[in-house]
């Protein structure tokens, strides 16, 4: 389910003019913000643990 399908329909809007052209409504980051708050620890982790497992997955190689 999802497949390489969902990959070509990403694919084709990243290239479409009618959505790159596009600008954001004003404020929609400050909601987007005010929405993530209360999970800004949750966050913080785990951007943390995606540095540290692309510094592990770089480094396996040379072990």
């Amino acid at each position: 389910m999802g497949g390489p399908a969902g990959w070509h329909v990403m694919r084709s809007l990243s290239r479409d003019p009618s959505v790159t052209e596009r600008r954001l409504p004003p404020g929609t980051i400050r909601r987007i913000a005010r929405f993530a708050a209360p999970y800004k620890n949750y966050l913080v982790w785990f951007l943390a643990l995606i540095v540290v497992d692309a510094g592990v997955g770089n480094v396996n190689p040379l072990i």
